[in-house]
């Protein structure tokens, strides 16, 4: 139980340190190769995508369509355009919504290159106050 717990503050600390920084350039490229997570780890079989569509089923507008070199099924939405959009932006689902997200990117996800966000590390109070501190 106390391990359980220490991970999870662990996790919670991790994520504090990072944050999500850019403006959506509508490449789409982040619908055409999604990696879905449930239950805080990546979908690595379609029986487990499966059963997240069932409890969810917002997941069902996504279709495996390869692996990842990690052996984790990778998706497209349906609703992309052919010029790379979402067809239904106004109407998108919360998942959609939260991207690109620090608990994604912690559960292995990564953020496509044509993405113009970026995961940047933020330095903690100790960090910023040392770098502070006048020099001899």
């Amino acid at each position: 139980m106390f391990r359980r717990w220490w991970r999870r503050r662990r996790k919670r600390e991790a994520d504090a340190n990072l944050t999500i920084t850019g403006e959506c350039n509508q490449c789409g490229a982040c619908c055409a190769q999604v990696l879905l997570i449930s239950g805080g780890r990546p979908v690595k079989s379609r029986r487990a995508f499966r059963r997240l569509v069932r409890r969810d089923p917002a997941y069902a507008m996504f279709r495996p369509v390869d692996r990842n070199g990690r052996g984790e099924l990778r998706f497209t939405c349906d609703n992309l355009g052919g010029d790379g959009r979402c067809t239904i932006h106004d109407r998108r689902p919360q998942l959609c919504r939260d991207y690109p997200s620090v608990a994604m990117v912690r559960a292995g996800g990564e953020l496509p290159a044509e993405c113009s966000y970026q995961v940047v590390p933020l330095q903690d109070f100790r960090t910023l106050l040392e770098a502070a501190r006048p020099r001899d």
